[in-house]
């Protein structure tokens, strides 16, 4: 979105923990792009104010992916199970 309205973001800090994340932005440390539903204690509480973008979409994909020799046991067979009930989602054996 920022490159088709010609702006671009430089980052001084990144991390791929959604926890360190939230934590810096608390402080005061920036902005960061997380799923609501991380936000909520802290939207709750109001260290955080949250920022609807008009006219965008944003979406998380997930993926489970696991070796096709996997011997599956009955826990991890609920757990694929449980993993193809949502939507979407795409599950490979590779």
């Amino acid at each position: 979105m920022l490159a088709l309205s010609n702006l671009k973001a430089e980052p001084i800090w990144e991390s791929v923990n959604s926890l360190a994340l939230l934590k810096a932005c608390e402080v005061g440390l920036g902005v960061t792009v997380l799923p609501e539903q991380l936000l909520l204690g802290s939207l709750h509480l109001k260290k955080l104010h949250l920022i609807r973008l008009k006219d965008m979409k944003m979406e998380n994909q997930m993926l489970a992916l696991f070796h096709k020799d996997k011997y599956i046991t009955k826990p991890f067979q609920v757990l694929l199970d449980r993993l193809e009930g949502l939507s979407p989602i795409y599950l490979q054996r590779a």
